[in-house]
């Protein structure tokens, strides 16, 4: 069997694929107190871990160390005159409107960062030599201080990366429980203030991930697993859990990157050309796009206002999930961002939440139907799910069943504007696409969102419920690695570029075979930064190795003319990074929907707009011929609803689609 396992904040979900192609699923509970431990509790609730062969790991030990502000304490090395570097940062602010900007905080503070005296040049050469003997401070501070993680970021390190080689092997020597992260290895790109920010992220989170990913394949061992750990990378791919160490910040979206994997694979199997995914779990719903069959995928990402330089599947993430926490401010109803999370969760799970959550709105709607939750382990409880909006309804002057509906329109409303950040705001027409929707939540609020695009079309894939642990069980291994090549298009022959890209190769190629893959094996696509003189941020173009320089700069204006429109004139381009990617072979056999026993069909209750309409309440298996709504479709850990208007019917490859009805277009 393979098998992969999602943790998210409030199920931890498990997809099963034997070599006959049959799958299995199972939700259950998450443990955020202890990630390690209610990982290897999810494998032992499902599967006799011993007789695996492949077991692959999405975490978000990472992220929630970021977010929470609990990863490793960093001490930052950095050149002498440089220290202020991550308090300057860049002028750009999120919201031009706001007066006061609050700056986020960087994760380490000012007196951990060590200014050393020496000076690298951006030709490479040497303008002052390093001093070793600034270094007898650090060391003095690790030791005393008890520092676990430094992070090495010096300037210009990325054309000779001497110096901070020599920092890590003169302090390596006198700590050797001391994890390293340098500048040069981790964000080897331009632009110290985003290169010195990805490392000290890599470094904060270097021992949490660490030490998690150690007990996890510690675990496996001691069951009786004896083939390496995989784990999910933000990219949508996967590696070994020993490179994952190397550069821990990469897992960062890991969760997520494997429904986006999950998305592509569906779109290719049936033959879809715009596909607009949204996950939608306990704390967050997480869209992307799947253009052409192809992923997007981009160069950076922000965390919380700190940017990070790693490949990331292109994703827009909002705080509206199934645990998403409704308030009042000044008689104003709000829905998140806080989560009631898996402990204790929303009211209707019976642990001892009181907050109402868009899970218990659903509930109080009747959209939930009766089914349980996480394999039928949590019964829903209605009486719960009402009690709690009860002082909310009161405050706002409304019925509990008003505010409910209320409560989910907002959060519709909410979703609904990150989708078209992800089309209308990018060139594409919503009405081009399938919205695939899956995660515990998507299928509720999948009608209600295609409603406001105007798509016509709703696939719900199989699996839902722990779809992005289905797609990593088909993710291939995938590197990606870069360097700087600041030039102008002009000054650049092509002899310069091919020999860049060439480098590249035989780096990602040995990372291939490092995760035990016949690097003849792999596919690899070459990629650039380009933009125009001048400018500060770039664009990614890809093309073939060995394309001569006149086509690079030729395929940057023409996705510059349509990613912003048209260019006075015809300014100078620039190279800024050249980037590299290689991918393994497919991952392996795709499994449809699982096949449980159905039970049988009933009748209940929900209330739609307002009013009280009879729906059919039935489980996945019995769409074989298709149920016009209102319907509450139960499927193995997500429900789907079908609204008035809608019919839905079981599709290709294990899927159901939900078509909006002609007479209601």
């Amino acid at each position: 069997m393979r098998v992969a396992i999602d943790a998210g904040g409030t199920f931890t979900d498990v997809a099963i694929i034997d070599d006959a192609g049959r799958l299995s699923s199972h939700k259950v509970l998450s443990h955020p107190e202890d990630p390690a431990a209610g990982m290897l509790h999810a494998l032992d609730t499902s599967v006799d871990v011993a007789g695996l062969r492949q077991v692959v790991n999405g975490t978000t030990a990472g992220l929630n160390a970021v977010l929470s502000r609990r990863g490793t304490r960093v001490l930052m090395v950095t050149t002498a005159g440089f220290a202020d570097v991550l308090g300057i940062g860049r002028a750009h602010r999120v919201d031009v409107w706001e007066l006061r900007y609050p700056r986020s905080e960087h994760l380490v503070d000012p007196d951990d960062v060590h200014a050393i005296d020496e000076r690298v040049l951006a030709d490479g050469s040497v303008a002052r030599p390093l001093a070793l003997g600034d270094l007898d401070a650090v060391s003095r501070r690790i030791a005393v201080e008890d520092i676990r993680s430094v992070a090495v970021c010096l300037l210009h390190s990325t054309r000779n990366p001497a110096h901070e080689l020599a920092v890590r092997d003169h302090l390596a020597a006198r700590h050797p429980g001391v994890r390293f992260s340098l500048s040069h290895e981790v964000a080897p790109e331009v632009g110290e203030f985003e290169r010195f920010s990805s490392t000290v992220v890599n470094a904060y989170v270097a021992t949490t991930v660490g030490e998690y990913l150690t007990r996890v394949t510690d675990g496996l061992v001691s069951r009786g697993h004896d083939r390496p750990l995989l784990v999910m990378r933000s990219s949508g791919g996967v590696t070994s859990a020993e490179s994952a160490k190397e550069r821990p910040m990469q897992t960062l979206v890991s969760g997520p990157a494997g429904g986006v994997i999950g998305a592509q694979v569906i779109a290719r199997h049936l033959d879809l050309s715009h596909v607009l995914a949204l996950d939608m779990g306990g704390t967050s719903l997480d869209a992307c796009v799947v253009v052409n069959q192809r992923l997007a995928v981009r160069a950076d990402l922000d965390i919380a206002g700190i940017p990070v330089l790693m490949p990331v599947v292109d994703l827009v993430t909002v705080s509206a999930g199934g645990g998403s926490i409704a308030w009042a401010q000044h008689g104003a109803l709000h829905v998140g961002p806080h989560s009631a999370g898996g402990s204790p969760g929303p009211a209707c799970y019976g642990l001892g939440g009181t907050d109402p959550t868009v899970t218990d709105a659903n509930v109080v709607l009747g959209r939930l139907g009766q089914a349980g939750l996480a394999d039928d382990a949590l019964t829903l409880d209605t009486r719960a799910a009402r009690e709690a909006f009860g002082p909310l309804a009161d405050e706002l002057g409304l019925g509990v069943e008003a505010l409910a509906q209320a409560v989910v329109d907002i959060t519709d409303a909410r979703m609904s504007d990150a989708l078209r950040t992800l089309t209308v705001r990018r060139g594409h027409d919503p009405r081009d696409f399938t919205i695939l929707a899956f995660g515990g939540a998507g299928p509720l609020h999948a009608a209600a969102l295609a409603d406001e695009l105007g798509v016509t079309s709703v696939l719900v894939p199989p699996a839902a419920g722990v779809f992005s642990a289905w797609g990593m069980l088909h993710a291939p291994v995938r590197h990606d690695v870069s360097e700087p090549l600041l030039s102008l298009v002009a000054d650049l022959d092509d002899d310069a570029l091919s020999a860049a890209h060439q480098r590249l190769l035989r780096r990602a190629r040995d990372l291939v075979a490092a995760d035990g893959l016949d690097p003849d094996d792999a596919e690899y696509s070459a990629l650039a930064d380009l933009r125009y003189a001048g400018q500060h941020f770039s664009l990614t173009v890809a093309l073939p190795l060995g394309s001569p320089v006149a086509d690079w700069d030729a395929l940057f204006r023409e996705r510059y003319r349509t990613a912003h429109g048209t260019v006075a004139g015809s300014p100078p381009a620039e190279f800024v990074n050249v980037r590299l990617t290689a991918v393994g072979p497919d991952a392996g056999q795709h499994a449809s929907a699982e096949i449980r026993d159905p039970r049988p069909a009933t009748w209940t209750t929900v209330i739609h707009r307002g009013e009280r309409v009879e729906a059919l309440h039935c489980d996945r298996g019995r769409l074989a011929e298709g149920v016009q709504g209102p319907a509450v479709v139960s499927d193995p850990g997500s429900t789907i609803y079908v609204p008035p208007g809608w019919s839905a019917a079981t599709g290709p490859m294990g899927t159901v689609r939900l078509t909006r009805n002609e007479e209601t277009s």
